[in-house]
């Protein structure tokens, strides 16, 4: 089966079967093309009204964030209050909260997604940030206050760019060269 082209995902977002609109969303992030974000936002808002479509609306949420749609941070914030059976919606969450946050306000961001109360969206281990986002040349740590945690790049591990730390020390180096 061929993959649906930017035109007909964006139209399959508003089929009445989720497993279409998921598939529609899943499509249109992998393409991260801007032009779709006001369609996912409009598709999220009326997906959330129902809790079972919690997989498309996850993979909605995660579109939005990839697609880089910023107006769509408001609406995401708002969401990440409100209760959800499934943890996934509150990962995908944190990730398009953090990765459409400007430079100036992804330490607030990580704060809400910190001290949110919601496991997975405390969780948060920053979404991948472009590197043309940040405004110096090589990544340094984000202290929290709210948090006993210190944010520190890593680049060896597929949890993704950024690990936590406790108390601000440094983890052991992972496997030296030589060792077994």
């Amino acid at each position: 089966m061929a993959a649906l082209t930017p035109d007909e995902a964006l139209a399959l977002l508003g089929h009445r079967l989720s497993p279409k609109r998921r598939s529609a969303a899943r499509r249109l992030g992998r393409l991260a093309d801007p032009v779709a974000g006001p369609a996912l936002l409009e598709a999220l808002e009326r997906e959330v009204r129902n809790p079972r479509t919690w997989e498309t609306q996850y993979e909605i949420v995660m579109a939005l964030g990839t697609c880089g749609h910023r107006p769509g941070l408001d609406v995401l914030r708002e969401l990440a209050r409100r209760p959800f059976d499934a943890d996934a919606v509150y990962a995908a969450l944190g990730y398009s909260i953090v990765r459409l946050s400007t430079t100036e306000d992804v330490a607030d961001s990580l704060k809400s997604c910190l001290g949110s109360g919601s496991p997975l969206l405390a969780t948060v281990r920053c979404a991948p940030l472009p590197s043309s986002a940040l405004p110096w040349t090589r990544p340094r740590p984000i202290t929290c206050s709210t948090s006993s945690h210190l944010l520190v790049p890593t680049t060896d591990s597929g949890t993704g760019p950024w690990s936590p730390q406790r108390n601000g020390q440094a983890s052991e180096s992972r496997s030296s060269s030589g060792s077994a």
